[in-house]
């Protein structure tokens, strides 16, 4: 094609209809957006039971009140010991912005115990969110490596190995 003949094609602009405001069906997206931009969300971000007290702390601005962290510590522990399965991702997550805002406060059997929860939600992407939550001086801890390690064998397969 030579360059003489070439001639832009401008798109054909269709006609619609403006959008009736008081129509619901017309407010709803077509497209249900996930947390992360085509990441599924993860199955498991609040348990069908959480206490009120607990609630009351991660869904509000008291979770940035480093005063509630014994409380939330209090509350991880008890999902470890727990005679039932019970899983709270947004709690884990709280504690966990709590020791980044106040490192003083930072417990290393505690960040054990949330990796520990994080990497029993596999295949869901927790541990990594908790692990990218963390400073280089946490991930030095000779337990919190072993974490790592274990979850690098899970998410590789290396079943024989772990």
């Amino acid at each position: 094609m030579a360059q003489e003949d070439y001639e832009p094609q401008t798109p054909a602009t269709e006609q619609t209809d403006p959008i009736d405001l008081d129509n619901d069906d017309n407010l709803q997206s077509p497209v249900q957006a996930g947390p992360g931009f085509g990441v599924p969300a993860p199955t498991t971000p609040c348990p069908d039971y959480r206490p009120e007290n607990i609630h009351n702390i991660v869904e509000t601005v008291d979770r940035y009140n480093p005063q509630n962290i014994p409380t939330l510590e209090a509350y991880i522990q008890s999902m470890q010991s727990a005679k039932t399965y019970t899983y709270d991702r947004d709690a884990l997550l709280a504690v966990l912005k709590l020791y980044q805002f106040n490192p003083s406060y930072a417990n290393l059997d505690v960040i054990a115990s949330i990796l520990t929860l994080a990497l029993s939600a596999l295949p869901d992407p927790d541990f990594n969110l908790c692990l990218y939550m963390l400073d280089d001086t946490q991930l030095t801890d000779p337990t919190l490596l072993r974490l790592l390690h274990t979850q690098h064998l899970l998410e590789t397969a290396r079943f024989k190995s772990f």
